[in-house]
Parts: C-alpha cells; structure tokens; sequence
C-alpha cells in the first residue's frame, strides 16, 4: 500500500506542475454567467437529489452485525491512520453494505485532498463513495460521506 500511495503523491504532484504551466482561465462573458449559473443549480439539484437517494437506502438497510461490526473496525482503523481524518471523524456507522461517516471541515482544504486515499482503501468491498456538505447544530462546517458496497451501488443508480 505503501508503494500505491507513493505513485498516487508522484501522479499529484505532476498534475500540480501541469496546472501550474497553464495560464489561468478567464472570467466567463457577462452574457454567458445567467447560463453557467443555471447549469451549477441543475448540477446542485442533482447532487441533492442523488444523496437523497443513497440516504433513504441508508435508513432502510438493515443492520448485519457481523458485517458492521468488522466494517466499522476497519473504517475506525483507516480513520486513525490519517491525521487528518483522525482529528475531524465524529461518527462511523456501518449496516449490512453501506457506512456512513459524519466529519468536520476546517475549511482548509486538507479534507478534500485526503478523501480520495481514504475511499482507495476501500476499494475491494465498498468501490463507491459519494457525499455532501452540512452544518452542524452549533454552525460548523462538515461533511456526511457514505461508503457502499457494489450491492448498494446498484440499488442507487447514478445520474450521468
């Protein structure tokens, strides 16, 4: 796994480099932001209404002990393994082929970066993670992110 991760940082690192070649994109034309704007709330609608499908499966699945006990194990341990996710993890739930996990965000971007190695680690029993971003009761910043199994990903069809 070691080696996987130092590939994937190699591969990071020279797509940094290729974006920093680029010259920065322009400001889109007065005329063309109502339309750009248009599409991000079609996309935002879409977004809403994929996670309300992954979260009504959620509360319908029924827990397998076995499964969510061993499953939220190795969420906790993969968690612990990353400083990142370690500080920011509240709560991990796992039911028969689906986990949810609650996380904060300190809005520096750090989360972002790591999710993806997070979710490789998983790969073999969980291929799918999607997510959204909420507010806490007290205001805070975060995120409920949800692992699922190749069942569950074919119980919530994704919209291309």
């Amino acid at each position: 796994m070691q080696a996987q991760v130092s590939v994937l940082r190699a591969q990071v690192a020279g797509l940094k480099g290729e974006l920093a070649e680029r010259p920065a994109a322009s400001e889109p034309a007065a005329e063309d932001q109502p339309a750009l704007d248009e599409r991000r709330a079609e996309g935002e609608r879409n977004h809403a209404a994929h996670m309300a499908k992954i979260e009504d499966a959620f509360a319908r699945e029924v827990v397998d002990p076995t499964w969510s006990s061993k499953t939220s194990s190795r969420v906790w341990t993969a968690i612990n393994e990353m400083d990142v996710l370690r500080t920011a993890a509240r709560e991990v739930e796992c039911r028969s082929r689906t986990c949810r996990i609650e996380v904060s965000d300190d809005g520096t971007g750090e989360l972002h970066k790591q999710l993806p190695l997070f979710a490789q680690q998983f790969a073999d029993a969980m291929p799918r993670m999607s997510g959204k971003q909420v507010t806490d009761e007290s205001g805070k910043a975060g995120m409920v992110l949800y692992l699922m199994s190749r069942e569950s990903t074919q119980a919530v069809p994704l919209k291309n």
